[in-house]
């Protein structure tokens, strides 16, 4: 099979990481509206742009210029990505643009953001627009923040260390895999020899973007890239500079250590920022070049998978990334062809282990594909993918990425939300409620009068409930299609900033079951926002409330912008427990681990979910497993447990937790006047959040 090589600045995007809104479903214009490309809002006035029949014109401050025609594929729309709107600065204007299909269009927001449009479908009375705003706004610095010594900014975070004022500076946790984005401190976060690998902060190269060409120097536009480990200093081969953000090829003879990078920009050096190198550390490119959710996995015609397009169970395919693994010979130039010798490569599609057909370079330098073979049995719109490599002793986990597989090319596993709900995410917004009951068992920190510290373990029965009108990008990522006896590490896109506004459903929501009434009162002062203990818990006083049986959930007449409502559930005979749930006091993370359990419903889906962090502050990863109820155990294999960092302490407390959900397979649904989506549920939880993995 035939694959077209994609060269890395295609796949690479500076700044580009920090996309801040993407609504997951298309935005459809009719004559006269107008559409806000910050939150996705469909208006008659104000917004970025109106449709006005045979223009789209820009709104008030708001200014556009045409970008491209006939891009068929969304692979296409990826490629055009912020540092090219950027560089279209100088055209925009208030002139309306005649819209054509397929075209790609890009418009400056009345907030200063850059936004890229592709019309899906043209028509005298309709316009369908997928698009994409980015929030950074082109500034010098971009979003790695501002750096210099104790200075903070942005993503970045806190600065580096020491540099000159004014001069280039690293952002905090600022170098990072170009494909994954994956945070330095964690296991995956290091850098691979003979990867390519981005660095940000500010000042440390042009306002406008400049690329390298072949052979790759070590010096562009002024600016430089050094790495330093175990006293070896190495200068690295540049891809592209920009003010905020650098690409660059590590040399595969850098010393694997730790170590530090230093920029240089017009002779002034930046304070350095620490390095780990290793062999191997593999990173898939994702669509949205954030490092999470659709990947850049092609079939043999260039396309990616999507929502309405998907592989098929048996196809070759092939995923593109970086990290895989040093060369013999120069990083600068065309690297050598065929399977990288000295590693050993799985893919992990669904939970199920393929061995690739290829594993090795793509002809452009630092850049990386895997070809594989989907496996049979394994269907969904977001089947999770990673891809382990092993070189030496050292095995490491890349980000987990999702690709859509449907015999029938199609993504007919889409969970089917209720009437309307996909139309109103196409406006902009949806109006949601949720009615959420269970009983929960957690273990959490018990701090005495004396000062010693334990751990007390509560049962108890709540209920929570929610009715909020959210901004789309809620929804612009729909999580993993999890198989049965599977776990991934969590990785989800950014999904920029929701925006929500409170729904008036009445002041009660009343529960009747076996046990009696209760109530759901509306927090003080919250509009639709419910909780109330239910029985059992520390200080409630009551006997537990929930007992097999059936139970009603309504909110009489309703309020002033939700109906009313009145739907049942029911609790099952046998009672769910975590068997091992006390005998689990701490996870080995090199030994599998194996929960048990027995009752609730055989129907039920079952989620262990675990995270861990080195201490307040860093970032914590976090794996999820699922099983059928009627499994009675599930076992998390080493590779996930390897994927979290051992568990710091604070107060005398370990920074892990571990936590056992079920609950039906299919949430229930209702329609309910004045929402878009009404879902409830009874559930049943186990929560340690003290577990130390170790």
């Amino acid at each position: 099979m035939t694959y077209k090589c994609i060269a890395a600045l295609a796949l690479l995007s500076p700044v580009a990481a920090f996309a801040d809104f993407s609504p997951a479903s298309p935005s459809i214009l009719t004559v006269g509206q107008t559409l806000n490309l910050d939150n996705g809002t469909i208006s008659t006035s104000g917004g970025d742009i109106q449709f006005a029949g045979g223009k789209i014109v820009p709104v008030n401050n708001a200014s556009g210029v045409p970008v491209a025609n006939s891009i068929t594929t969304s692979l296409g729309v990826s490629l055009i990505d912020e540092a090219t709107l950027c560089a279209l600065a100088p055209l925009f204007s208030a002139t309306p643009i005649t819209p054509s299909l397929d075209a790609v269009i890009a418009i400056h927001t009345n907030a200063g953001h850059y936004s890229k449009l592709w019309l899906t479908a043209v028509s005298a009375s309709s316009l369908t627009i997928q698009f994409t705003t980015y929030s950074s706004g082109c500034s010098s610095g971009g979003t790695g923040g501002t750096g210099g010594t104790g200075g903070t900014g942005g993503t970045g975070g806190t600065g580096g260390t020491g540099g000159t004022p004014g001069g280039p500076a690293i952002a905090a946790q600022g170098v990072k895999n170009a494909a994954s984005f994956a945070d330095p401190r964690l296991p995956d976060g290091s850098i691979a020899q003979g990867s390519i690998f981005v660095v940000f902060g500010s000042a440390m190269g042009p306002s406008k973007i400049q690329y390298a060409g072949f052979p790759l120097p070590t010096t562009l536009s002024g600016t430089s890239i050094s790495v330093t480990v175990n006293g070896t200093t190495v200068p690295c081969y540049m891809i592209y500079t920009l003010a905020g953000q650098l690409a660059a090829v590590l040399p595969s003879d850098t010393p694997a250590g730790t170590g530090t990078v230093t920029v240089t920009y017009n002779g002034t050096p930046s304070g350095t920022a620490p390095i780990t190198v290793v062999k191997s550390s593999f990173g898939i490119f994702t669509v949205n070049q954030q490092g999470a959710g659709t990947a850049v996995i092609l079939d043999g015609g260039g396309h990616p998978s999507s929502s309405s397009f998907a592989f098929q169970p048996g196809e070759e395919v092939v995923a593109w990334g970086t990290g895989l693994g040093p060369i013999s010979g120069s990083d600068n130039t065309t690297p050598p062809s065929g399977n990288l010798p000295g590693v050993t490569v799985v893919v992990t599609v669904g939970g199920v282990n393929v061995t690739p057909l290829y594993a090795g370079r793509t002809g452009y330098a630092g850049e990386d594909q895997i070809n594989f073979m989907i496996p049979q049995g394994v269907t969904g719109c977001n089947v999770p993918v990673a891809i382990t490599v092993t070189n030496g002793s050292s095995s490491v986990t890349s980000n987990y990425v999702s690709m859509a597989i449907d015999p029938t090319l199609t993504c007919t596993s889409q969970e089917q939300f209720p009437p309307g709900f996909k139309t109103a995410l196409a406006s902009g917004s949806v109006r949601v409620g949720s009615v959420v009951l269970n009983r929960s068992v957690t273990t959490s920190p018990a701090v005495s009068a004396s000062g010693s510290s334990s751990t007390v373990t509560v049962t108890g029965d709540q209920g929570e409930a929610g009715f909020n009108k959210l901004s789309a990008n809620a929804y612009s990522f729909s999580g993993f299609d999890l198989p049965y006896g599977a776990c991934i590490i969590v990785n989800t896109p950014q999904l920029g900033t929701v925006t929500s506004s409170p729904l008036d459903p009445g002041s009660v929501i009343d529960i009747n079951g076996p046990g009696g009434a209760k109530q759901l009162t509306e927090s003080t002062g919250v509009t639709g926002a419910f909780y109330n203990i239910l029985g059992g818990g520390v200080q409630s006083g009551q006997p537990l409330y929930f007992s097999a049986g059936s139970y009603s959930i309504n909110n009489g007449n309703g309020g002033k912008d939700v109906g009313g409502f009145n739907v049942n559930f029911t609790v099952p005979q046998n009672p769910f427990t975590w068997t091992n749930y006390a005998s689990i006091t701490a996870v080995p993370r090199s030994q599998p681990l194996t929960v048990n359990w027995t009752g609730g419903d055989p129907g039920w889906d079952v989620y262990l979910n675990g995270s861990s962090t080195v201490s307040i502050g860093a970032p914590a990863v976090t794996f999820e497993c699922r099983a059928h109820g009627s499994d009675q155990s599930l076992t998390v294999p080493v590779s996930i447990l390897q994927a979290l960092p051992p568990s710091g302490t604070q107060s005398g407390f370990p920074l892990g937790q571990l936590t056992m959900l079920a609950e039906p397979s299919k949430i229930s649904t209702a329609t309910v006047p004045g929402l878009d989506l009404f879902i409830y549920t009874y559930s049943v939880e186990y929560q340690n959040s003290v577990m130390p993995f170790q």
